[in-house]
């Protein structure tokens, strides 16, 4: 798979699932509560970004 293809994807993706986040916590009091403290969007960010990291790697 091609860099710029990959880097479409990886967007594509994060758009769709913070989108899906936001609606769910916008319907859904508690996870409203949760993803609102600070800093919550943040360490769930780079624990994506650790997970997603590992297999762009081991793929090169």
């Amino acid at each position: 798979m091609e860099e710029g293809t990959k880097k479409k994807v990886s967007a594509t993706t994060g758009f769709i699932m913070g989108q899906l986040m936001m609606f769910i916590s916008i319907y859904y009091a508690p996870l409203h509560l949760a993803l609102g403290r600070p800093h919550t969007i943040t360490v769930l960010v780079q624990i994506n970004r650790r997970i997603l990291g590992r297999g762009i790697i081991r793929e090169k």
